[in-house]
C-alpha cells in the first residue's frame, strides 16, 4: 500500500505510514566479524559485542586485522545484538523544498525527471 501524507496543522504534514516514531532507536552498523567466543578470550583490549547465548562475539573491522580474510562481513548483515551504538529518534519534521539547491543540502545526487 502506498503510504500518503496526512495533514496535522497548517504548513505541517506527516505521512500516515510512517516506520520511525519518536523515541524508537536505530541501530547504527558496521562491517564486522562473527567469531567464536573462545577464539579470541585472551585479549580484553578488542572491541566487541557477545551475542545473548554467549557463544559468538561480534569484532569490528576498525583499525583491527587479527580475523582471517572472507570473515569480514558488509555491515548490511549485521545483527542487532553486535550493534555498538543506538540512536533514539527525538524529532521528526517535513520541511518543503524551496528549490533544487535545497535538495543537494539533502544529498540528492540527481534531478532528472523520469517520464
Amino acid at each position: 500500500m502506498k503510504s500518503q501524507p496526512i495533514a496535522l496543522r497548517q504548513g505541517a504534514v506527516r505521512d500516515k505510514w510512517a516506520r520511525r516514531m519518536i523515541g524508537d532507536r536505530l541501530w547504527v552498523r558496521e562491517t564486522h566479524a562473527i567469531v567464536p567466543g573462545t577464539a579470541y578470550h585472551h585479549d580484553p583490549e578488542i572491541p566487541h559485542r557477545v551475542s545473548p547465548d554467549g557463544a559468538m562475539w561480534a569484532v569490528y573491522r576498525e583499525g583491527w586485522d587479527r580475523v582471517a580474510p572472507g570473515r569480514w562481513r558488509p555491515s548490511v548483515h549485521m545483527p542487532r545484538w553486535a550493534s555498538r551504538l543506538a540512536l533514539r529518534i527525538t524529532d521528526i519534521r517535513a520541511d518543503r523544498t524551496e528549490a533544487q539547491a535545497d535538495l543537494a543540502g539533502e544529498y540528492v545526487i540527481s534531478f532528472e525527471v523520469c517520464a
